[in-house]
């Protein structure tokens, strides 16, 4: 466990005569506000699956205030920038996903994720809802993902064939860039505020730079490992971390991963 929020991990695994090989490399950091991830995979396989994936994301609970508007429902343009390439060849793929959820594991959870490829460079947008002076939580998750990914998401086909290679670098390349709160018929709010559970400083800009005491809170994890054994029936989606409670953000290095029947 490393307390720096940051994660990195890479090695090769597999033999040639197993028709099973994985040259990989994830790296990941997390900041409230900004996030990074960065993955490679080279591979050869019959029958498996080879990855690898950085995965980045940070958790907090927001309350927006706005005394004339308290108790009422309102949309909140969360924008962010950015910034990294994806590419791939052969039977390989290349992505970045962004996830964002509000309220995540609760019946009020919203969600909404978007898949990247190719060169990627710009500001992003996506409108959620809240209720003034209501704390919500909310889950801003990244990651890049290499090799037999098929999908944003992590997506992983585990009984593929073939050899490629794939790079997806992204690394500290995502900043929540603006934090737009909106009434209930969409006309921007003049004057709201907004706390953090975490004691984070955010803006309509994102999030006010603080001491790096603030920022760092959180971990990181790195993890290799070489999987063999029965394989499920189907594709498979590697599942990330929902928070109830609490706030953090946290890196993780892992995934690299190569299978075969």
């Amino acid at each position: 466990m490393n307390q720096s929020g940051t994660a990195s991990v890479s090695g090769a695994y597999g033999s040639p005569g197993s028709q099973a090989t994985l040259t990989g490399s994830a790296d990941a950091i997390a900041q409230y506000g900004a996030l990074g991830a960065a993955s490679t995979a080279t591979f050869t396989i019959s029958g498996g699956h080879a990855y690898a994936d950085g995965v980045a994301d940070f958790y907090d609970g927001i309350t927006v205030d706005f005394a004339p508007f308290t108790g009422q429902t309102g949309f909140l343009v969360l924008d962010y920038t950015l910034h990294g390439t994806a590419v791939s060849s052969g039977a390989a793929n290349a992505m970045a996903d962004v996830n964002v959820l509000i309220n995540p594991g609760s019946s009020s959870e919203q969600e909404w994720e978007a898949g990247y490829s190719g060169a990627v460079s710009g500001t992003f947008s996506h409108v959620l809802t809240f209720v003034y002076g209501q704390e919500f939580g909310l889950l801003f998750n990244f990651s890049a993902d290499t090799g037999t990914v098929v999908a944003p998401g992590d997506l992983v086909c585990i009984t593929c064939s073939g050899s490629g290679s794939g790079s997806a670098s992204f690394f500290n390349t995502l900043t929540l860039s603006g934090r737009i709160p909106e009434d209930r018929f969409g006309n921007p709010v003049d004057g709201a505020s907004f706390l953090s559970a975490a004691g984070t400083q955010y803006g309509l800009d994102g999030v006010v730079p603080e001491p790096s005491s603030l920022l760092t809170l959180g971990s990181a994890v790195a993890v290799l490992w070489l999987l063999h054994g029965q394989s499920p029936k189907q594709n498979t989606r590697r599942a990330y971390y929902k928070p109830r409670a609490g706030f953090r953000t946290g890196a993780r290095a892992g995934g690299c991963s190569i299978w075969r029947a």
